[in-house]
């Protein structure tokens, strides 16, 4: 039996930690350049989508 390994990623920036669900989402957003086909595609909602992505934005805002 052949088994896949997929490693997920998280990295931390100034403190605080971002899952590989911030940067998959990212990755398929440039690849589909809709924020809900990504949502879609990743079984979340739009609105989730959208946090996951201004929290990122307000937290990496350089001051």
């Amino acid at each position: 039996m052949k088994y896949k390994i997929e490693p997920k990623v998280e990295i931390k920036i100034n403190g605080e930690t971002y899952s590989y669900k911030l940067f998959e989402s990212l990755k398929l957003l440039d690849e589909m350049s809709s924020q809900r086909a990504v949502a879609k595609r990743l079984n979340i909602s739009h609105s989730v989508l959208n946090r996951r992505i201004k929290n990122a934005e307000k937290n990496l805002v350089l001051i």
